[in-house]
């Protein structure tokens, strides 16, 4: 082998390495809260973006967004007084800790509800 090939040879091992570093081989066991979060938005028309948004048990990060100019505000039944997001045209976020099942989320300025603005949350 010849001194530029194992130079060449070294170089590419270093960039291999580098490489193998930067992108954190090894187990993927990294948790950090934003892998436990959802993201909402509410719409003119009075809905939300989705009809289903799932989370896994425990703290949820949910934001909650809009770009129109009605006000919205974001609940989940039966834990009203744990998160209670408000929004116009802006966003709101904030956390709830959850059991597994199935919950609704929805809008309750007057009318919004009635209109359609709920969805359901499913946490595993």
């Amino acid at each position: 082998m010849t001194s530029r090939s194992f130079r060449y040879t070294a170089s590419i091992l270093v960039v291999v390495a580098f490489l193998g570093l930067a992108t954190g081989c090894g187990g993927d066991d990294d948790t950090t809260a934003s892998e436990n979060s959802i993201e909402v938005e509410g719409k003119e028309s009075l809905f939300f973006d989705s009809t289903e948004y799932n989370a896994a048990q425990g703290t949820i990060d949910i934001k909650y967004f809009s770009n129109d100019d009605l006000t919205h505000n974001l609940l989940v039944e039966g834990h009203e007084d744990e998160l209670e997001l408000e929004i116009m045209g802006d966003e709101d976020e904030g956390s709830i800790d959850l059991d597994p099942g199935r919950y609704v989320i929805y809008c309750d300025v007057a009318g919004h509800r009635e209109a359609g603005m709920e969805a359901a949350l499913i946490v595993s």
